[in-house]
C-alpha cells in the first residue's frame, strides 16, 4: 500500500492542466498548501487571517483551492519584482 504525503493529501482533484497525464488537486488541506509552498501550516494560517489567502471551510476542514494558492504565491512574487526593480 502506498503511503500518501502531505502533499499529496487533496479532497479533490481536477483534469490535467500540465499537459502531463497527471490530475492537478482542485483543493489542498492547510498541511498540504503549506508542503507544497514549504512554509509551515502555522504561516498557511497567519496568511489566511491577514485575508492574503480566502479558505473554503467544508465539514470543520479548512481547504485552499489550488488556483487560489498559485495566484497568491505569483502576487507575492510580483511584489517582490516590484520591490527589486525600483532599488
Amino acid at each position: 500500500m502506498r503511503t500518501r504525503t502531505p502533499a499529496m493529501q487533496s479532497s479533490h482533484t481536477a483534469p490535467d492542466r500540465a499537459g502531463e497525464g497527471q490530475a492537478l488537486p482542485i483543493t489542498l488541506s492547510v498541511p498540504a498548501a503549506a508542503a507544497a509552498v514549504g512554509i509551515s501550516s502555522r504561516q498557511i494560517y497567519h496568511y489566511i487571517k491577514r485575508g492574503e489567502i480566502r479558505p473554503l471551510r467544508l465539514g470543520g476542514r479548512t481547504l485552499i483551492f489550488y488556483d487560489e494558492l498559485r495566484a497568491w504565491l505569483i502576487s507575492r512574487r510580483a511584489g517582490q519584482d516590484k520591490r527589486t526593480s525600483a532599488a
